[in-house]
C-alpha cells in the first residue's frame, strides 16, 4: 500500500493541499476514513506551524494520522502504542533529513517576505515534496505494522464483538454521541434496543433501534474516530437490521445529516417527512432532537 499512499500524498500536494493536509488525507483515505475534520484539523500545522518555522508540516501530518488511528478516546487509556509510533516516525525522519524543524529543513524563513521569495526562487518546494512523500511512506508502514501485530487499538474490526448495551454502557454511549454531535435524547428510554462494540473500557461503536410495532427508527449509528475506517459501522448496521427483522419490523426509518450515502447503499430511500406515517413519528428524533435540515430515509424490510 505504501506506493499508492505516497503517490496520493504527492497528488494532493500538487493540487494545492499543503504538507500536513496531504499526508493526513492520503493516510486516512487509504484506510477508508472520510470525515469532515479532515483535512481542516491539519491546516494550521502546514508550512512549519503556520509559517512560524516550527515543526515540519509533513511530520505534523504524520502525527495527526497516527493520532487518528491510535490516539485515546477516553482518559485513562494507554498512550504506549501512540507514543511508540510517533517516536518511530520522528526518528525515521530525523535519520533521513537531519531535522524535523521547517526552517532548518528548507533553509529559509517562511514568516518573512524575503524568506518566501527565497523559497520560490530556489524551487524549495521540491524539498517539501520529498518530505511529504517520506512522511506518508513512513506513517503508512508504521500503521500497517501495528495493525499486523494486532495491537489493541489497531486490531481488525472482526475481532471486536457486538453485544447488547447494558446500563453500565450509558455514560460511554452518551460521550461518544456527544463527541460526534449526534442527539442523545431518547437513548435511555430505548437502551434495551441498543448494540455496542467495546474495546477495553471504552465504547468503540454503537447503534440503536426504537421499536414501534411493525415500524422502527434506526438511530445513533456511531463509531469512535480511532476505530473509523475498519468496517465497524457496517457491522453495527447489519446487526441492527438483523435485530429489527427478528422483532418483526417491516419498515425502518431514520434521520441523518451526514450519512445519507452510507444508508443509500444499503437500500434506504430519501423521502419527505410527510411521507412517513405511523407511531414512529412519536420518536423524540422526529419531535425535537433532530434539526429540520435532517434527511429522512426509509427502507421496507422483506
Amino acid at each position: 500500500m505504501e506506493a499508492s499512499v505516497v503517490a496520493r500524498s504527492l497528488e494532493l500536494f500538487e493540487s494545492q493541499f499543503r504538507c500536513a493536509e496531504s499526508v493526513l488525507i492520503a493516510v486516512t483515505e487509504s484506510r477508508g476514513v472520510k470525515d469532515a475534520c479532515i483535512p481542516r484539523i491539519a491546516t494550521g500545522f502546514c508550512s512549519g506551524l503556520a509559517r512560524t518555522g516550527g515543526l515540519c508540516g509533513a511530520v505534523a501530518g504524520s502525527i495527526l494520522a497516527m493520532n487518528w488511528f491510535t490516539g485515546r478516546s477516553r482518559g485513562g487509556e494507554s498512550t504506549d502504542l501512540n507514543y511508540d509510533l510517533v517516536q518511530h516516525a520522528i526518528r525515521n525522519f530525523m535519520d533521513k533529513f537531519g531535522s524535523v524543524d521547517c526552517r532548518t529543513l528548507i533553509g529559509c524563513d517562511l514568516a518573512t517576505e524575503e524568506g518566501r521569495m527565497v523559497f520560490k526562487a530556489n524551487a524549495l518546494i521540491e524539498k517539501c515534496r520529498e518530505y511529504v512523500a517520506e512522511a506518508a511512506r513512513s506513517t503508512d508502514f508504521l500503521l500497517a505494522k501495528a495493525m499486523k501485530d494486532n495491537s489493541p487499538v489497531c486490531r481488525t474490526s472482526n475481532s471486536l464483538p457486538i453485544r447488547k448495551a447494558e446500563q453500565r454502557d450509558m455514560e460511554g454511549i452518551l460521550d461518544l454521541l456527544r463527541h460526534l454531535h449526534l442527539p442523545v435524547e431518547g437513548v435511555s428510554e430505548h437502551l434495551q434496543n441498543f448494540l455496542v462494540i467495546t474495546d477495553g473500557p471504552g465504547i468503540s461503536g454503537v447503534v440503536g433501534l426504537e421499536i414501534y410495532g411493525r415500524q422502527a427508527l434506526i438511530r445513533s449509528l456511531a463509531v469512535a474516530p480511532v476505530h473509523q475506517g475498519k468496517g465497524l459501522g457496517s457491522r453495527l448496521f447489519d446487526s441492527a437490521l438483523a435485530e429489527a427483522r427478528d422483532r418483526g419490523v417491516e419498515e425502518l426509518v431514520l434521520l441523518t445529516q451526514t450519512a445519507e450515502p452510507f444508508f443509500a447503499k444499503r437500500g434506504f430511500k430519501r423521502v419527505s417527512s410527510g411521507e412517513v406515517k405511523g407511531p414512529v413519528l412519536s420518536s423524540v428524533e422526529f419531535r425535537s432532537a433532530c434539526p429540520a435540515s435532517a434527511v429522512v430515509m426509509r427502507s421496507r424490510l422483506e
